[in-house]
């Protein structure tokens, strides 16, 4: 099964109209690197957004991103009890979080904690709560996951900046911020942090 991806500050606009049936919608040239590149089975989800005539949004449909071609994007419509309607060109179009997207997060995590300090191995559905205020040390990611594990982590004690912790891939990648998959080990430095890790077809991805 496939994994949702997400990206930052992805927007663009259409460069011509749609219909209510229509499953490819194009960008305005060159916006199309802004938004994730699916394979796979992988997908996101985008919001295409109606504005009045005060600039005041007023209508929105949610679709599924299956599939990207340089500034195409081929979609399915009317995704979480939205209606496909017809869009005209210049209609903005964004990835927005969305009430599916964070029921989907909730349903992935559960309610488990630990309390690590040394060395370990982490386990999928955890949430992790990691004190380095005695050292440096490294812990492993998750072996053998699978496609949708989350692993959440929070600084205990904000002693990561003096004292980082190295996450080991343990033999799977690190998703960078631009989605590339990377055969290097995460280093949390960053005191007071709290973030999690999904696994995707890619690796290991920060959410």
């Amino acid at each position: 099964m496939g994994q949702q991806l997400y990206k930052n500050n992805a927007f663009g606009s259409l460069s011509g109209g749609i219909s209510d049936s229509s499953t490819v919608i194009s960008l305005a040239t060159g916006q199309g690197a802004r938004f994730p590149s699916p394979t796979g089975g992988d997908y996101f989800l985008a919001t295409l957004i109606g504005v009045d005539g005060n600039g005041a949004e007023n209508a929105w449909e949610i679709v599924k991103v299956t599939a990207r071609a340089t500034d195409g994007l081929t979609v399915v419509r009317g995704q979480e009890g939205t209606t496909a309607v017809a869009w005209s060109a210049g209609a903005r179009i964004e990835m927005r979080i969305t009430a599916g997207t964070l029921s989907n997060i909730a349903t992935s995590s559960n309610n488990a904690m630990a309390y690590v300090n040394s060395s370990a191995t982490l386990a999928p559905k955890i949430h992790y709560f990691i004190d380095s205020t005695s050292g440096s040390f490294a812990v492993n990611m998750p072996s053998s996951p699978s496609l949708g594990d989350i692993v959440e982590l929070s600084d205990a004690l904000s002693s990561w900046a003096a004292n980082p912790v190295t996450l080991n891939r343990n033999g799977s990648n690190f998703v960078d911020p631009f989605g590339n998959s990377q055969a290097e080990n995460f280093i949390l430095n960053v005191a007071g942090l709290t973030l999690s890790f999904i696994y995707t077809a890619s690796g290991w991805r920060a959410i």
